[in-house]
């Protein structure tokens, strides 16, 4: 898929979703939306979304190749420009022209880059996707108990998402419409969180706090059930607190895999 100039790629441009909560009313979606002040591409899954806001005009250092250090900024001002643009419009009418406004730079600057929309849009979930799994795992490594890491897994998954609802809509909506890379993308990301949840309870397997069981199945159904929650929460008219969900799913999941009711009771809540 290649851009035309001044003309978007292609991808949804209506959808059908719950009214409220969780409960599922068909409607059909704008073709664009206006999504609250969130924090930056660099700092989607590491910063709360009240702490900052969509990049402002700055000075630009000049041209560079893309491998030096100044390079590697103007990438990175291009990829967090694009991320704005992206949850402001969606990925069809997002436009080269656009991201190259909100980046301060000309057009053939995003494109000696990133050779396509395209090219943006998948680094961009290719990224989120590795810093997400590295806040799972910092977190994940404070926990000694097997049933506590998984539990920590679900809990920062659902929690940044929680605090990012622009990054969780162009990763879960927007990107499986967008085109087949896109949902190759979204399989991968899908295999991977559930492989993090089957090397989990792996170990509760191996440690005795949970019966044998299939973790690759269970992980999958895991990351299945905490995808439509969050989906569900996203195509929400008036969606609630995404993080009111957790008690719920959290004991639903231990559950589901053999954790006696009193070791969920012992976690400490969130």
């Amino acid at each position: 898929m290649h851009e035309t100039e001044g003309a978007g790629g292609t991808g949804p441009t209506s959808r059908t979703g719950p009214a409220s909560g969780t409960g599922p009313t068909s409607r059909t979606g704008p073709t664009s939306r206006t999504e609250p002040s969130e924090a930056g591409w660099t700092s989607a899954v590491a910063a709360p979304a009240s702490e900052t806001a969509a990049p402002t005009s700055r000075t630009e250092p000049p041209p560079a190749r893309p491998g030096s250090s100044r390079g590697r900024w103007r990438r990175e001002r291009i990829l967090d420009a694009a991320f704005h643009v992206f949850a402001r419009l969606g990925y069809r009418d997002a436009a080269m022209d656009e991201i190259a406004r909100q980046a301060d730079t000309s057009k053939g600057g995003v494109y000696f880059h990133f050779p396509t929309k395209e090219a943006i849009f998948l680094e961009l979930m290719e990224t989120t996707a590795d810093r997400l799994v590295a806040k799972v795992e910092r977190a994940v490594a404070e926990e000694a108990d097997p049933v506590a890491q998984a539990d920590a897994a679900l809990r920062v998954v659902l929690g940044t998402f929680a605090g990012h609802r622009s990054m969780a809509h162009l990763l879960l909506i927007d990107a499986p419409g967008a085109g087949r890379p896109f949902r190759r993308e979204i399989d991968r990301l899908h295999e991977r969180f559930a492989g993090l949840i089957a090397r989990y309870l792996d170990d509760a397997v191996g440690a005795g706090l949970i019966p044998p069981l299939d973790t690759r199945v269970a992980g999958a159904a895991w990351f299945g059930a905490l995808h439509e929650i969050v989906v569900r929460w996203l195509l929400a008219d008036h969606p609630g607190r995404l993080e009111d969900a957790y008690p719920t799913l959290r004991a639903f999941l231990l559950r589901s895999v053999g954790v006696p009711d009193e070791r969920i009771a012992a976690l400490p809540p969130r």
